[in-house]
């Protein structure tokens, strides 16, 4: 019998410009059957119309009816044929609430869920852009809580876990621009410079070279969504797993696949490039492989097929 506490968690997501959001939230929605975690929210985090349905689409495959999605509401942000290569097609043939509807506004969801939850008690994953986050960070009090959105997170908010940043230097020696960062720098900046808890970064590099979905697509039938993303989007291949080892990691620990950096403090110059450095006293620590790149994708291939 399972006697901890599962961890409480809203998982942020830009689900539609890559697949492995899908995967991403199949883990959540894995471990929420066994009584690991508790998904209080899903948030989305771009304009993109097909985002809500397809997070409720994936939810329900799993059993999760009920779990409350939001999404951005400001328009043009990352909309387009190539942010729609799969969760078009699922919102438009697997069941979910919103082909006809929209989702709620996330910045209201967000507040609503936070003011309901114990203090200290909420890890945020993030998944994507920081957009929903920056948002979340400069409201104001509203009918669900008097606190601003910094008082807000501070009191309610007990760690960030996010995809987010680059802190190994690529072949040439050269630091790039994470995506998630690239997409939105502004936000990243608000988020990762004012963000009052602690914050842990699986960077591009732990997630890069780990390739999974393959068991997934040649394994589930049709009748998963999340099979059916891998398949539309990679033409069958397998696809690097960051936003399932960062959700693996929010929800599980380091499982014995991950180390930590040293504390210290993260800085996103305005090129969207991210700069550690160490800091006792510093909130931020980035995520290391430790373990053999196959390991750690027979680990999560099992993972997805539970």
């Amino acid at each position: 019998m399972n006697l901890e506490k599962p961890v409480s968690i809203i998982l942020d997501t830009d689900i539609g410009p890559d697949c492995d959001d899908t995967g991403a939230l199949a883990i959540c929605n894995i471990l929420a059957a066994q009584g690991k975690v508790e998904i209080l929210g899903v948030m989305h985090c771009t304009s993109n119309v097909y985002g809500a349905g397809c997070i409720d689409a994936i939810n329900r495959f799993y059993g999760h009816c009920d779990i409350p999605v939001g999404t951005l509401k400001k328009e043009g942000f990352l909309v387009g044929p190539e942010y729609e290569k799969y969760n078009r097609y699922i919102t438009q043939n697997y069941e979910n609430a919103y082909r006809e509807k929209s989702a709620p506004d996330a910045l209201k969801l967000y507040r609503k869920i936070l003011a309901e939850q114990p203090d200290s008690s909420v890890d945020i994953v993030a998944i994507g852009p920081l957009t929903n986050l920056f948002d979340l960070l400069n409201s104001k009090p509203d009918e669900y809580s008097i606190l601003d959105g910094k008082e807000l997170v501070t009191r309610k908010v007990k760690r960030l876990v996010t995809m987010a940043g680059r802190f190994e230097t690529d072949e040439n020696g050269n630091l790039p621009a994470e995506w998630n960062i690239l997409m939105d720098v502004r936000s990243a900046q608000g988020v990762i410079h004012n963000w009052p808890t602690p914050v842990v970064f699986c960077g591009f590099e732990v997630g890069a070279p780990v390739i999974t979905g393959k068991r997934l697509i040649s394994e589930c039938s049709d009748s998963n969504p999340v099979k059916k993303a891998y398949e539309l989007y990679t033409s069958g291949e397998g696809r690097s797993s960051w936003d399932l080892i960062t959700v693996i990691y929010a929800i599980l620990g380091d499982c014995g696949l991950w180390g930590l950096s040293p504390a210290g403090k993260v800085y996103i110059d305005d090129e969207g490039v991210s700069h550690f450095s160490e800091e006792t006293d510093g909130l931020h620590r980035y995520m290391t492989n430790i373990m053999p790149v196959d390991h750690i994708e027979q680990h999560i291939e099992n993972m997805l097929l539970l």
